[in-house]
């Protein structure tokens, strides 16, 4: 998810919760850019995670227009994490 917000200049859009989380958003860009192939400690996976959390409302209906997600029921950035709730009909 970072990295399709990276590519599409959008982490800016999430740079504060990531700083509220103790992440350095140039730092992640950076690293992201320099290792496509980067697996995150899980600290910093848990710490992603929480900053997601806390995006929703516009916040959220900014970042889904700029990844063109029209996938309804999506109420935090972390839900686009949620296979259950990307492909809905996949699971009834």
């Amino acid at each position: 998810l970072l990295e399709s917000l990276i590519r599409v200049n959008g982490l800016t859009l999430i740079s504060a919760e990531l700083e509220e989380n103790g992440l350095d958003p140039i730092s992640l860009q950076t690293a992201i850019n320099d290792s496509p192939d980067l697996v995150m400690n899980l600290l910093a996976q848990k710490r992603c995670y929480d900053a997601f959390q806390d995006i929703s409302g516009q916040q959220l209906d900014d970042i889904l227009s700029i990844l063109e997600i029209k996938t309804s029921d999506i109420t935090s950035l972390t839900d686009l994490l949620d296979l259950k709730k990307l492909f809905p009909n996949s699971y009834l």
